[in-house]
């Protein structure tokens, strides 16, 4: 079983367990959705998240470009070895695995808006040697087609949840989404790429057992300067996280045609541990290199 992504790996090899599902959305929707989705790893926001010094995040303040690169992703990371709690570095409570489930489109809405983008997700958890927790919160969020942040909408079964849970359920599930919103802003920066990091096994039965077994692949995020290999390598609770603690310690920085990058270059860009250059030469950003201004 692959270690970067093994909530969808348990699903298409038939091994999971649930516990909880949310009403409306049964297991083989979730199978589905395993095999279909396009699959990102994003272990290394979850590494820029935990691990950064931030403690408090507003989806209208502190995040930029919401736009999702594909209209049906799955998204899987787990908790860094290590996190920066209230300012201090301290061993992480558990081995805690993570997957989101997202959906964009017009079929989210009877009739939408044109300039209204609306996305729905569903959140999974699950601690290693336990049933994967479908979380009954389903987080659905309304966006400009630039991505910017409009409006955020808890969905919840009515007939499961009391009211009086709904706060505290949507307060614990968006803290874990924040991840994935980080990995939004990373995908969406000029200077970010995303790769093929591996593939994923799936089990099958009867005719197809004579064909050659598929082999769906998953991708990764690579920031400036990181090492492929090492971005996409899995890693266990108390072993070697996928970033470095001293390279976490970057930030956004958007370019406006009013004051662009060496003049030329606009939008936002993840300005990385690393800067050095010149406007002649051109600059370097953690070893991605920006032309020089023409």
């Amino acid at each position: 079983m692959t270690l970067d992504m093994p909530i969808a790996q348990q699903l298409l090899t038939g091994m999971a367990d649930f516990q909880s599902p949310w009403s409306g959305m049964d297991v083989s929707a979730v199978r589905k959705a395993a095999r279909s989705y396009f699959k990102f790893n994003i272990q290394v926001a979850s590494e820029l998240y935990w691990r950064g010094k931030q403690n408090t995040y507003h989806l209208a303040k502190d995040f930029g470009a919401l736009r999702f690169p594909y209209d049906n992703c799955w998204m899987e990371w787990r908790w860094p070895s290590t996190m920066i709690v209230e300012g201090k570095e301290t061993p992480a409570p558990q081995e805690t695995r993570l997957a989101a489930l997202t959906e964009v489109g017009p079929d989210i809405y009877e009739s939408k808006p044109d300039e209204v983008v609306g996305s729905l997700t569903h959140l999974l958890i699950q601690t290693p040697g336990h049933p994967i927790i479908c979380w009954h919160v389903s987080d659905f969020l309304e966006t400009d087609p630039s991505g910017k942040y409009l409006h955020r909408k808890w969905l919840y079964p009515r007939d499961k949840t009391p009211p009086t849970d709904v706060d505290m359920l949507g307060q614990t599930a968006g803290t874990e989404l924040n991840v994935l919103y980080l990995a939004l802003n990373l995908i969406n920066c000029r200077n970010v790429k995303t790769g093929k990091a591996g593939y994923l096994s799936v089990a099958r039965s009867g005719r197809e057992k004579r064909n050659r077994e598929p082999r769906l692949d998953y991708h990764t995020i690579m920031l400036p300067g990181m090492d492929h290999a090492r971005s996409s390598r899995p890693s266990m609770l108390g072993s070697s996280d996928v970033m470095p603690l001293h390279r976490v310690r970057g930030h956004f920085k958007t370019f406006t045609a009013d004051a662009p990058l060496l003049g030329q270059h606009v939008g936002t860009y993840w300005w990385g541990w690393q800067v050095r250059g010149s406007k002649e030469s051109g600059v370097v950003v953690s070893d991605y290199k920006l032309g020089a201004a023409s």
